[in-house]
């Protein structure tokens, strides 16, 4: 097995058909990225992709972005793991940054391995829950550009796509997630031709935001923040386009 650097821009032969297994929950449905041609545009000029290749082949993958301090996208194979595939990519990772110190990433509930289970070890630091949000999928907004809301959406770094094949069509909030905010949000998504908001709110505050959205369409789903170098009571406040 081959551990690869591979920068912002680069090419990686296989990796489209490779994203393509992996499969993500949200709610009840099931969703896939695609990161398109330059797989690293959307972790940011200074990331970083490790590539674990077999016989030429994508088996595994993790990326790494040292400014914004994140850790995602890993993916790996059936096939290989159990092997020393994620210790391989881990360490790669680990001595591209050494001077890293902290990081995190954003696991959705349901997911089948999270890092706790796996870090630790092989020069992976140990990565712990720091903290529970819940992401509001938000539909069926009249379309209006009134207000003081601000969106993003992702769509040339990363698109994502249902499991029938239609892709998952979000904007995403930018600043506080308040129900006013997001209601305004969603507006404005629609103007824009959104049909759906996503927006990150802390876990226990999640039944009364979306309780007062209605009539809106909320699908909720849980997502928990693990990272390695923080210091303990350090305040969460994630948005969706960043993860």
């Amino acid at each position: 097995m081959k551990i690869s650097r591979r920068d912002p821009g680069a090419d990686i032969p296989g990796f489209a058909a490779f994203e393509r297994t992996f499969w993500y929950p949200f709610g009840k449905r099931r969703f896939r990225i695609d990161h398109g041609k330059d797989s690293l545009r959307f972790f940011g000029p200074d990331s970083a992709r490790f590539v674990a290749l077999e016989d030429g082949r994508v088996v595994g993958t993790l990326a790494l972005s040292p400014s914004r301090r994140y850790l995602g996208d890993l993916k790996i194979l059936p096939s290989a793991r159990g092997s020393t595939t994620l210790a391989r990519l881990a360490r790669a990772a680990m001595n591209a940054f050494p001077d890293i110190g902290s990081a995190y990433a954003v696991v959705m509930d349901g997911t089948e391995v999270t890092p706790d289970a796996y870090s630790g070890r092989a020069g992976f630091p140990a990565m712990k829950p720091l903290a529970r949000f819940t992401v509001l999928r938000v539909e069926g907004a009249a379309p209006s550009d009134a207000g003081r809301a601000r969106i993003t959406h992702t769509r040339d770094s990363k698109r994502l796509y249902w499991d029938d094949g239609t892709e998952m069509l979000n904007a995403h909030l930018k600043g506080p997630a308040t129900p006013e905010s997001i209601l305004e949000a969603a507006g404005l998504a629609a103007h824009e031709g959104f049909p759906a908001l996503l927006a990150a709110v802390p876990e226990e505050k999640a039944a009364g935001v979306a309780g007062r959205l209605a009539p809106l369409s909320v699908s909720l789903a849980g997502a928990t923040v693990y990272g390695f170098g923080w210091a303990d009571g350090t305040e969460w406040a994630i948005e969706t386009a960043e993860v």
